[in-house]
């Protein structure tokens, strides 16, 4: 294969072209020649050539999401490129996997699709977009969930606890209300989250594994590039340190859970002191227990909206009063 910068851009271009020509002939021509490509790469074990156009899915998604909010008119063109571009994708890589007799050398592929899965998450929540949100999530879990294969399901927690990690983060900056994190967040089934293989498993060894990973490649699933303010490239600005919200994220998920002494020690141990070391690490989780306990109203349904709660609140104890109890619990085993 012998492919240029040249034909990449003419491509990308001609996308464009398609897509504010509301032409879905053009668009779909434009796709089987980049599911084609991406067969041929996997084909010929090119990882170079496959990463050429990686980013298709999200770009053709991004450029008709916008064209179709400033006008109806792009709407069966945006259901399109958020649907075909991203089921292709999954579909090209869960067949050769599916006949692949040494699937390690798939493992770059994969996790470059999988990358590309997690960009679109972050654009549909960056644009409040929740139905291309489920649709992205339903087809990250039919493309793991079809294949018994450890790498896949590794990545689909950390791809799934990630995203509801920076949802809570933007909740937590008013970047996004609280309708629309109760929509996300429901949009996650807990089955896929809390068990991966319908059977229960070692969450806190998932979450280890979370940590490490990213520890070994601070840019890991591109989550380093990931934003809520949008600058001029001449303002100098510092995005949001994953490390931070990652930990914010694993600090409300540990206020979730059943038993909150027990997961803490864990929590501490494997996910904040490897983040923010010892000192650093106390002081964040004093600041987040008591930015919570301040703002009870707004958190209170976002935290309690799992069966627990509900569970609590049939036996006399209101979810407003359990949280802060969960809180004070946790802040205790810290002795803060």
């Amino acid at each position: 294969m012998n492919t240029t910068n040249r034909i990449d851009r003419e491509i990308f271009d001609a996308c464009i072209k398609a897509i504010e020509r509301n032409d879905t002939e053009i668009f779909k021509s434009l796709l089987n020649f980049v599911e084609n490509f991406w067969k041929l790469s996997i084909q010929y074990q090119s990882i170079t050539h496959f990463d050429q156009y990686i980013y298709f899915p999200s770009f053709a998604y991004e450029h008709a999401y916008n064209l179709n909010k400033n006008s109806t008119r792009y709407l069966d063109l945006y259901k399109l490129c958020s649907q075909r571009p991203i089921s292709t994708l999954n579909n090209i890589i869960s067949y050769n996997l599916e006949k692949h007799d040494k699937k390690a050398l798939l493992d770059n592929f994969i996790y470059s699709g999988i990358c590309e899965l997690n960009r679109l998450l972050y654009y549909t929540v960056r644009n409040k977009d929740v139905l291309t949100f489920r649709y992205v999530v339903d087809e990250l879990i039919r493309y793991s969930g079809k294949i018994d294969y450890n790498l896949l399901t590794q990545y689909r927690f950390h791809i799934i606890i990630g995203i509801k990690f920076w949802i809570l983060f933007l909740y937590s900056k008013d970047q996004i209300t609280e309708g629309s994190v109760l929509n996300f967040l429901d949009s996650i089934p807990l089955k896929n989250y809390y068990s991966l293989d319908n059977q229960s498993y070692n969450r806190q060894y998932k979450l280890k594994d979370f940590t490490e990973a990213y520890k070994m490649n601070n840019d890991y699933l591109d989550w380093i590039n990931w934003d809520y303010i949008q600058t001029d490239l001449s303002i100098e600005h510092s995005r949001p340190d994953p490390s931070s919200w990652l930990v914010f994220g694993s600090f409300i998920d540990l206020i979730q859970n059943d038993n909150p002494k027990l997961d803490a020690t864990y929590f501490k141990y494997n996910i904040l002191f490897p983040f923010k070391g010892k000192g650093s690490g106390y002081r964040e989780i004093q600041i987040y227990g008591e930015q919570l306990k301040s703002n009870l109203d707004k958190w209170m349904n976002v935290i309690t909206m799992y069966p627990m709660y509900k569970d609590k609140e049939k036996k006399g104890v209101d979810r407003k009063t359990r949280l802060k109890q969960k809180i004070d619990e946790i802040l205790e085993h810290f002795n803060l």
